[in-house]
Parts: structure tokens; sequence; C-alpha cells
């Protein structure tokens, strides 16, 4: 799904959340996140910084609609680097506990990954792109009405040129409910 794609998504969920009906916990967020990204390849792993930007229309208090764009890093080592961005759609799940202080969620969908590779030392630059799932688990601490304090594990497999790898990404962050 290309960056297009998503505008158009993310727009027409921010405009039908202004003609969706009232129902309890429904409504338009935005989440931003940030946290480590370990690239699994071949029994080795590199870690880097992950930042997600995610936006999201729930229902109701349990189930909500998301797309995100976002980087999972890159790693360099002797002159080759590899960096991997992410943007897709998906669902969210959540179950508040404890009167609606905190609840855990659970995400999934698609979303396609841009790898690139670049050797420095031979003027060589590889791009892949490639629609996977991915999936989640996270838990929140819900501030106010309209603000949370967010903290997610993700994992997806990602186009690595000689085959498919894993990344996972572990964040922390802030969503902000109108």
């Amino acid at each position: 799904m290309g960056k297009f794609n998503i505008l158009v998504l993310a727009l027409a969920l921010a405009g039908a959340s202004t003609v969706a009906s009232a129902a309890e916990g429904s409504g338009v967020y935005l989440r931003g996140e940030v946290g480590n990204s370990t690239l699994h390849v071949d029994g080795d792993s590199a870690v880097d910084t992950a930042m997600n930007g995610w936006l999201g229309y729930s229902f109701n208090s349990l189930i909500g609609v998301e797309a995100h764009y976002g980087s999972l890093g890159k790693d360099s080592d002797q002159g080759s680097t590899i960096e991997m961005n992410a943007s897709g759609i998906g669902l969210r799940l959540k179950h508040e506990f404890a009167g609606g202080m905190y609840y855990v969620a659970g995400r999934a969908g698609m979303e396609r990954i841009e790898s690139e590779f670049t050797d420095g030392d031979f003027g060589i630059q590889l791009t892949e792109e490639e629609d996977n799932p991915y999936a989640g688990l996270g838990m929140g601490y819900n501030v106010n009405k309209n603000f949370a304090v967010t903290g997610y594990w993700d994992t997806r497999t990602v186009p690595f040129f000689f085959g498919d790898e894993r990344v996972d990404t572990l964040t922390i962050g802030g969503e902000y409910r109108f």
C-alpha cells in the first residue's frame, strides 16, 4: 500500500469520525511511538531506533482500525547499510480494566515494507518492497479520557533481498484521542 493510499485512508477515517455515532469510546486518535527495532538475520541481530506514527478510529471501546507509517531502523556494517520503513493498515482490539485506568491491546494487519540496501564501496543501491502481515501486543495507562501512555511489541517479516527475515519492535508512546 503506497503512502498516497494511506493518506486517503487516514483522511477518510477522520471524515467518518465527524458523522459517526457517538458510541462509548468511539473517535479518532493519534499515537506516536519510539523504541528499539531488532532485525534478526541468520542467527545474528542488529538493534536500532524505531519510530512510528499511527492514526486510528475506535468504533467503540473494544475495536478500532489503524493506519501507520514509520521507520524500522537501519544497520550499517563495513560500508554497507540497510534501512527499512513500513506503512500499513490494521485492526486493534482493546480491553480496559481497573475501572478503565489501564488497557491491554492486540493489533494485526498488512503493511508494505521497503528495504533499501546501499553499498558505498561499490556504489550499489537496491530497493525491495513487499506486503506482509504484522502483529503486536500492547498495554496502556489512560492518564485521562483524551491521553494514554502506551507500550507495544510488534513483529513482522521483512524482505531482505535473499530471503525474508524478522523485525521485532518494542516501543513506548503517547496516544491522543479527539
